[in-house]
């Protein structure tokens, strides 16, 4: 019976056991979960820390500007940076930032740091803002945001104009030619910070003339004075709202319109040289052809006014006649008919005494015996 009893009471305390088990096991699961909890509080406190330690070393500074929010292209830039109240150490390394990324640092140990940008372009336009640190970084790895900003943007200094022209746009080669630069966007006063704005006549959008813009009647003249084939193209003008002269000359720019001139070939300019030109060639052919007959008619009345004679003495010299006397008589009639340049009567007399010439030298040479 005992036996039976002490089984019986086993069977009994099998379900408390599994109680207690499964009480453990919950209790387990508690303490698992709590540290789980505690670790992951942990690694998020641990990582805060962190990022406040890091964040410590580029601290956050103000920034002035003296002038509004836009400035003209080419123009200076200059701003503060102040770092009063939280600065710690003497040495500062202050860093002047665009849209959050540093452009420029400085090495300071005063409060405030004046940053300069020398003739600034449309591309420097954005937020400014200040920040500072302990130790120096590269400009690459500081990006932060200063207790405040500066939004700054950068006008174009160059503004399009209208261009007119007096007169027709076909001129001939030589007349003067006057443009006229006029504005008409009422804007121009209010983003006109200069006193004295230039003007610029563009060829081809590139700058040929120069000239200082009335602000008053808001206008300039521009004056060609002796056009030609070279000056044709398209003109156009445009505004430099800064007083600093432009030095890129490279640049090229356009107005709200342009105007095409060309030249207009007049062929009354070569009617008078052709003319002159053709004049001078007859007359010169006049005179040379009229040279010429005198010529040809003198030498004719030479040759017909010699005698049989003179024709037979025409014989090159060879040697010794049938007398023994030279043959000089051809060379002597052909000097004188060569020589011939007179005409008329004058040509007969001088033929005359050409004949009478030969005879007597004929008679001297056969009373001059020639010895060998």
């Amino acid at each position: 019976m005992s036996q039976i009893k002490e089984s019986l009471s086993s069977f009994r305390s099998i379900p408390q056991m599994h109680k207690v088990e499964r009480v453990n096991q919950q209790v387990f699961q508690q303490a698992l979960n709590t540290m789980i909890m505690f670790i992951l509080i942990l690694c998020a406190l641990s990582r805060e820390a962190m990022v406040q330690t890091t964040a410590k070393k580029i601290v956050p500074a103000k920034i002035y500007w003296t002038t509004t929010g836009t400035i003209m292209e080419g123009s200076d830039l200059v701003v503060k940076c102040s770092t009063h109240g939280r600065k710690e150490d003497k040495v500062a390394y202050v860093y002047l930032c665009i849209n959050g990324v540093a452009v420029e640092q400085k090495k300071t140990m005063q409060e405030d740091t004046f940053f300069t940008k020398k003739s600034v372009t449309g591309q420097q336009t954005g937020n400014y803002s200040c920040v500072f640190s302990k130790t120096p970084y590269p400009l690459s790895e500081v990006q932060g945001k200063g207790d405040n900003y500066l939004f700054i943007q950068v006008m174009d200094r160059i503004l399009p104009a209208d261009i007119s022209l007096a007169g027709s746009r076909t001129v001939r080669k030589g007349d003067g030619v006057e443009f006229k630069c006029t504005i008409s966007d009422p804007s121009f006063q209010t983003q006109n910070t200069s006193d004295l704005v230039h003007a610029y006549l563009c060829k081809y959008g590139s700058v040929v003339q120069m000239q200082v813009f009335d602000v008053k009647s808001t206008e300039a003249t521009f004056t060609i004075k002796s056009f030609n084939e070279n000056d044709a193209g398209n003109y156009s003008c445009v505004l430099d709202l800064q007083s600093k002269t432009l030095k890129d000359k490279d640049r090229t720019f356009y107005g709200n319109n342009a105007v095409f001139l060309q030249v207009n070939v007049s062929w009354s300019h070569f009617i008078t040289p052709v003319v002159f030109c053709v004049c001078f060639l007859l007359i010169l052919s006049l005179i040379v052809g009229t040279w010429w007959l005198f010529i040809k008619q003198g030498a004719l009345q030479c040759y017909c006014g010699r005698t049989p004679r003179q024709e037979e003495n025409d014989v090159p010299m060879t040697g010794e006649g049938d007398d023994g006397t030279l043959n000089m008589e051809g060379e002597s009639s052909d000097e004188f008919a060569c020589d011939s340049e007179a005409s008329g009567e004058e040509y007969q007399d001088l033929c005359d005494e050409v004949e009478t010439y030969h005879e007597m030298e004929d008679a001297t040479y056969h009373e001059i015996p020639v010895s060998w």
